[in-house]
């Protein structure tokens, strides 16, 4: 419900420095260092705390987080999802170090979330978007809602923002496409001429936006998309996908499918399958759920549904043991994950919490401690 104030709360609970075991931070534990695949293994959790999470957006500068949630208590409308932002504070003179708080603000149908520079898109059940202020939506959360457009009859199931910031792609029902123009505010109907029914599980804009990928229904596939012209499809072993994700150089294609991860080359408008990244023998093969990579393109975490968080080097094509993370009691399937624009924070949601991770950066009377 608008304006109504979920959960405010500072979290952080004590680190025991002689075991690698122990996951979370104590008071002074700051993230000020970006993650990669060189500095993985100090890696620690700020906690995690409830809702349960379906999607995350952070905000593209600034340290907020938007997020999909399960309704808090159980008089509110049943089948609703609550939208939260949550604040991370960093001040090292306050007690505690730093910590987060949240707010709900609008309970609705919500499936998935796109933030541009200035506003936090929602889209919902009913096929249309909820735009919201970004600009002191914290402050003033009641004051902020702008409109809500309708794009056609179903349930959206993915929005993206094309590396431009010009247009949403919007899907509805995993197979129908619009483009969403976010300055006509109007939606035109995208026709990619597949000749077949397929639904797509996920999406993904190459780096300059020049290509989109899809995968599902067993296949992976490509358009360009000042023309959406089709690039030949490609089969794809399994018939779940929980993520695709350009490379920096928009050369290659990560994929996350079943228990694996794939690597995919992209030349000459030809998609080719590369290799399969081997995963550490400690792992159990568990259905991926989601994942992310880490700005600088060295890291891949990913979650799943045996409850393990686990972190690859993309540049050693390998997956790293963390004893910290294979020692975890966060024993809840996996749903989202997402690195922060900075890549200082990864936000991982699963049934029933969320939370954070940071690379450990404790400091104790001026001395830094990695």
């Amino acid at each position: 419900m608008i304006g109504k104030a979920i959960v405010a709360l500072v979290f952080l609970i004590a680190v025991n420095m002689t075991s690698a075991q122990d996951l979370a931070c104590q008071r002074d534990c700051f993230a000020v260092e970006a993650f990669s695949a060189a500095n993985v293994h100090r890696i620690r959790s700020l906690g995690a705390d409830p809702p349960g999470v379906h999607e995350l957006a952070w905000q593209q500068t600034g340290p907020m987080l938007f997020m999909v949630s399960d309704v808090f208590f159980e008089y509110d409308k049943p089948g609703s999802r609550e939208l939260l932002v949550w604040k991370i504070f960093e001040d090292p003179n306050r007690e505690g170090g730093a910590g987060t708080g949240g707010r709900g603000f609008a309970t609705g149908e919500f499936t998935h979330l796109a933030v541009t520079s200035d506003k936090l898109i929602a889209g919902t059940d009913a096929g249309s978007l909820s735009f919201w202020e970004l600009r002191g939506i914290w402050e003033r959360l009641g004051e902020s809602f702008l409109y809500e457009i309708p794009v056609s009859d179903g349930a959206i199931s993915e929005l993206l923002l094309h590396p431009s910031q010009e247009w949403l792609l919007v899907v509805l029902n995993s197979s129908r496409l619009f483009r969403f123009d976010l300055e006509s505010l109007r939606a035109s109907e995208i026709e990619l001429g597949t000749g077949e029914n397929r639904a797509f599980q996920a999406w993904a804009f190459s780096d300059d936006g020049l290509l989109l990928a899809a995968a599902g229904s067993g296949s992976i596939r490509i358009w360009e998309t000042d023309a959406w012209e089709a690039w030949q499809p490609r089969p794809l072993s399994g018939e779940s996908v929980a993520g695709l994700m350009f490379t920096d150089d928009d050369s290659q294609l990560i994929v996350l499918a079943e228990t694996l991860i794939h690597r995919w080359s992209l030349s000459e408008k030809d998609l080719g399958f590369m290799r399969v990244l081997p995963s550490h023998p400690s792992k159990r093969p568990c259905l991926i759920k989601a994942g992310d990579i880490s700005p600088d393109g060295s890291l891949l975490m990913t979650i799943d549904n045996c409850y393990q968080t686990r972190a690859w080097d993309l540049e050693a094509d390998e997956e790293l043991f963390l004893p910290q993370l294979h020692f975890s009691e966060h024993h809840r399937v996996g749903q989202v994950a997402q690195f922060s624009p900075d890549g200082r924070y990864l936000a991982t949601g699963r049934r029933y919490f969320w939370g954070l991770f940071i690379v450990n950066e404790l400091v104790y009377r001026g001395i830094v401690y990695r």
